[in-house]
């Protein structure tokens, strides 16, 4: 049902591509999926009133993995923040 559910999203959103490439999906809701189920969702709320300028750099910066050791599995939040810190924004 799902799996069903994703390809009449991508389809929608890709259009002629998304039936010529099965496995064409966009990277970044891909990912914010995965994360989800895992619970490592950045926290942006948080971030936005504890670390404005983390969260600034995360969403106007470009998108890496960073953002998904926020928490959850596998977190690392201090490693996380630090490649944020150097990351130019623009």
């Amino acid at each position: 049902k799902i799996a069903k559910q994703d390809q009449a999203i991508y389809e929608w959103r890709f259009g002629y591509d998304a039936k010529r490439v099965k496995g064409l999906v966009d990277f970044q809701l891909y990912t914010d999926d995965l994360a989800a189920q895992t619970g490592s969702l950045p926290p942006l709320t948080k971030l936005f009133w504890s670390k404005p300028k983390i969260w600034w750099k995360l969403m106007f910066s470009s998108f890496t993995m960073h953002q998904y050791r926020f928490q959850g599995p596998y977190a690392n939040p201090r490693v996380a923040e630090k490649v944020y810190e150097k990351v130019p924004v623009g």
